[in-house]
């Protein structure tokens, strides 16, 4: 049976900040049903309350052929903004790995380059 073309799994990956040079890690789950995309991002916490290690986020967002982009929202009980952030990337033909760009939907905060890296598929 063939690798499906689709979001579906766990994923490893990072993004940085343009002009500096440490990039945060992350996981990521993606559930990927006929292209609409929803799941969830967990990351090592850089600029929340201080008691936290871990940030979650929700992901929603969509999948057209290789095209992938998405919003991420941190969740609010954690003291982060709850600004969206708009991820938009390639895959390659396999759905191992996909990079791109991100940025504040409202323009301003930052932005910066991401990559993700497949770690395995959904059921």
């Amino acid at each position: 049976m063939g690798k499906r073309p689709d979001m579906n799994g766990l994923w490893t990956g990072w993004y940085d900040y343009t002009g500096f040079s440490d990039p945060v890690p992350f996981t990521a789950w993606f559930d990927d049903v006929d292209g609409r995309l929803s799941g969830t991002m967990l990351e090592p916490n850089t600029f929340a309350e201080d008691a936290l290690e871990d940030l979650e986020a929700q992901i929603s967002g969509e999948r057209g052929g290789l095209v992938i982009s998405f919003d991420k929202t941190y969740c609010p009980d954690q003291g982060a903004h709850g600004l969206p952030i708009r991820y938009e990337g390639h895959a390659d033909s396999d759905f191992e790995m996909v990079v791109g760009e991100w940025h504040f939907e409202l323009g301003g905060y930052g932005s910066g380059r991401f990559q993700l890296s497949r770690a395995s598929r959904g059921l």
